[in-house]
């Protein structure tokens, strides 16, 4: 899997799906209509952040025209898309953890990871993110919850609930 910031946080990217990491620079972005695009050789992709996936603010220290790193993630229809992100930290090997039964399944992460430095992230599965979008404007309304509990910079998971017996805390 990768490691890669954005929007001050860290996430882990499952590596189902994805093709291929380009480097800032590979490719040139270039404007269809009102549709953003990312050319790399002869081959043509549509385009999207991973900020906007995850209904995060965008990157307000880069410059907007400035290169970065993108991700060809191959979708379940089999066809291919880019998606742009901040910062790639690094690869590694994940190991995912279910999130447990008391955590509701969420949309876009198959589990959580623990970082060498005993930080926990979660773990992205960008098909699935791809995916959630376009079935949001079918039925004609979104989602207005944020993907999952981490958004605006607070750390994930947010949620400690010492009321439960197995939440942990002093039971009161």
């Amino acid at each position: 899997g990768l490691l890669v910031r954005a929007s001050k946080q860290v996430f882990a990217i499952s590596s189902l799906g994805v093709e291929q990491i380009l480097y800032p620079g590979a490719g040139t972005l270039i404007q269809v209509g009102h549709t953003a695009m990312y050319q790399v050789g002869e081959d043509i992709y549509t385009t999207t952040t991973l900020e906007a996936l995850l209904n995060l603010a965008p990157e307000q220290s880069r410059e907007p025209e400035a290169p970065r790193p993108a991700l060809l993630v191959r979708q379940d229809t089999g066809r291919s898309r880019i998606v742009f992100v901040p910062e790639i930290m690094g690869s590694l090997t994940l190991v995912v953890k279910n999130l447990g039964r008391y955590v509701p399944t969420i949309k876009g992460i198959i589990g959580a990871t623990i970082l060498g430095d005993g930080s926990v992230t979660p773990v992205l599965d960008l098909p699935d993110l791809l995916r959630r979008p376009a079935r949001a404007r079918v039925g004609g309304r979104g989602d207005p919850r944020p993907p999952f509990p981490g958004r605006h910079g607070r750390p994930w998971p947010a949620r400690h609930d010492s009321r439960h017996p197995t939440g942990g805390g002093s039971g009161h």
